[in-house]
């Protein structure tokens, strides 16, 4: 057999732009399918498409805009022949890949040979004509229309690459074969890494000494490099933990300082209002409450935390130690049609997106201040409430939109439920802070609530990517071992965790 033609669907060019090459080396991890030493086609329709939803201020949209870019900087790259794209005779050969690219429009005869024939507003349909084009060039079967013998059609030459069910059964009733694809994509950056250390390094940095870079990597050569603000959860190569081991006191994890090139203790962390109950809160704290680290972005399940602690902290630093001069709630992107729908004034509108930090309020009093039970004509939760109010009065609380052309000088930014902006929204939001202010930016890309946005393109995974390595910047990730707010809401995060490590099994 030839070589192998790949026809790629449209979801394929967005939810995996890095099959189409950019002029640089990209590895595919573990691919559905190997497309190595094949031919990738990419069908006119397709490009179509893409121009389609370039206009949408959406991850859809940012992934068509780069997918034709980097669609014309490989045909801008090649001299063709109109009869030699149409034939699939030219190829365009990409240094950086192992495989080839080709660019197929459809012969206006090709469907008078078939007994399918999609109309110009059926793009699923146009796809599959281009993908049955390809199988018959694969085949040296005309496709000017005037094409009568298909005994010689080789079924196995050509496969459409689609995640879209609905197209795949439509491409298999044609006699074409099609393949789901996808590739695992790097996996983010957390903030932080469990590692173990030679027993004499690790007592070394559980007295109170810190590790120079050249120790750790003297120690760890396997290891990845260390990140700014990297936080690391260390023990000991042989698991013997001395006498004096407390966990709670979080001696064994450290803080890379990039500017210093070594691991260090932690120690801001012991300032926060509320002791930490597990690593990952300690590990929050202490970026919270190191003023000079002016951004903090948080993520993980929901009960670990993420919202009460920057509460907690954005109340203690405002309030008590006076550090900033208020804070500012931005919640999830809020559509203002919506909102303007919904009777009332601003605060009014937004009241029921700032019932997350009223609910944090209300649990940091009642972990905190000792509410009588009896002898109270008032309902203690109305009593909790009213205190809540007064607590509120140190925040402020925006839609998205309120935010263009302001800076947060000398103020806390809150951004929670991140995960649902945009790269436009989180790119304009992570512009707002100002001098001497902080940002923290909070969220978790298993609830993505956007038709437009998942786990691999949202706010929080462009915030990560975009600032990372820098030590203005500390990233913490929760774990699902790390929930704190009920026995059964650990037990769900441990759930989907197992069924999305078995979904992505049954694909790969």
């Amino acid at each position: 057999m030839g070589t192998m033609n790949y026809v790629i669907d449209t979801n394929i060019a967005i939810d995996y732009v890095d099959i189409i090459p950019n002029g640089t080396h990209i590895t595919l991890e573990n691919p559905k399918i190997d497309i190595s030493g094949s031919n990738l086609i990419i069908p006119v329709p397709v490009v179509m498409e893409l121009e389609k939803f370039k206009s949408e201020q959406t991850d859809r949209g940012y992934s068509a805009r780069e997918a034709l870019h980097r669609i014309r900087s490989i045909s801008e790259r090649a001299n063709l022949r109109m009869e030699d794209v149409y034939r699939l005779n030219a190829p365009i050969s990409v240094k950086t890949c192992d495989y080839d690219v080709s660019i197929l429009p459809i012969h206006h005869d090709f469907s008078r040979c078939l007994p399918f024939r999609p109309t110009e507003r059926d793009m699923d349909g146009q796809i599959i004509l281009a993908a049955k084009a390809a199988q018959f060039s694969a085949s040296g079967i005309a496709i000017d229309g005037t094409a009568t013998d298909f005994s010689i059609l080789n079924p196995e030459s050509t496969i459409l690459l689609t995640n879209d069910n609905g197209m795949a059964i439509r491409a298999n009733t044609l006699g074409l074969k099609t393949s789901r694809f996808g590739y695992t994509p790097p996996a983010p950056y957390s903030g932080r890494r469990n590692v173990k250390l030679p027993d004499e390094l690790f007592m070394k940095f559980y007295d109170g000494d810190k590790i120079t870079g050249a120790e750790w990597r003297d120690a760890c050569p396997k290891e990845p490099p260390l990140i700014a603000n990297e936080f690391l959860i260390m023990s000991p190569e042989s698991g013997e933990l001395p006498k004096s081991y407390d966990r709670t006191q979080f001696y064994h994890v450290g803080r890379y300082d990039k500017e210093n090139d070594a691991i260090i203790q932690m120690d801001h962390w012991r300032l926060f209002p509320i002791p930490p109950m597990n690593e990952g809160q300690a590990i929050y704290a202490e970026a919270l409450m190191d003023y000079t680290i002016p951004c903090v972005i948080c993520t993980g399940p929901a009960g670990s935390g993420k919202t009460f602690m920057s509460t907690v902290f954005s109340l203690f630093s405002c309030r008590d130690r006076h550090t900033y001069i208020g804070a500012t709630v931005v919640p999830c992107d809020t559509d203002e049609d919506k909102l303007g729908a919904l009777p009332g004034d601003l605060n009014e509108k937004m009241n029921p997106s700032v019932q997350p930090i009223k609910n944090a309020l209300k649990n940091y009093l009642l972990k905190t201040k000792n509410y009588p039970h009896g002898g109270e004509k008032t309902p203690l939760k109305k009593r909790i409430m009213e205190d809540v109010e007064q607590l509120w009065g140190w925040f402020e609380n925006i839609p998205v939109y309120y935010a263009r052309g302001r800076d947060f000088t000398k103020e806390i930014a809150v951004y929670d439920e991140f995960q649902d902006q945009n790269r436009k929204q989180a790119d304009m939001l992570l512009k707002r802070i100002g001098d001497h202010g902080k940002m923290i930016i909070t969220g978790d890309i298993e609830q993505i609530h956007s038709i437009y946005l998942d786990r691999d393109n949202n706010g929080i995974v462009y915030a990560r990517e975009i600032i990372k390595d820098d030590p203005m910047v500390a990233q913490v990730t929760f774990t699902e071992e790390e929930v704190v707010r009920h026995a059964l809401v650990k037990l769900i995060a441990k759930r989907q965790r197992e069924m999305r490590e078995h979904h992505h099994a049954q694909l790969f």
